[in-house]
């Protein structure tokens, strides 16, 4: 068994984000469900420029703080996008990912960039 949640950002910002309403209480909830299940997972996070960035990072991080796995994605805009406006956005580049992996170590016991 494996748990995989997407985070999108950080919680004062996740409706803008995502473009819809979001019940923040319920995703928290979600996210405790899944640290207390016992039950292998990670936490995940898609970089989007214009949309999450280090800032966005911390205050992630900072909620899921003692999490054993945080991944972070980059944005691809090669495939179908629900947000066709994304189609132009240009992915960050290797050292942005690793800096966003740098800013978030600290919080994790382990901290992986996924192309």
């Amino acid at each position: 068994d494996y748990i995989a949640m997407d985070v999108k950002s950080e919680f004062s910002n996740y409706s803008s984000v995502v473009g819809s309403n979001v019940d923040v209480d319920r995703l928290k909830s979600s996210i405790d469900l899944i640290r207390e299940s016992g039950v292998k997972h990670e936490f995940r996070t898609t970089m989007v420029p214009g949309l999450v960035g280090k800032k966005e990072i911390l205050a992630i991080s900072e909620y899921l703080k003692g999490s054993k796995l945080y991944v972070i994605q980059n944005f691809m805009n090669k495939k179908e996008v629900l947000d066709s406006s994304l189609k132009k956005v240009e992915p960050y580049k290797p050292e942005d990912l690793k800096g966003f992996k740098k800013a978030a170590i600290p919080y994790f016991e382990n901290v992986l960039v996924r192309d």
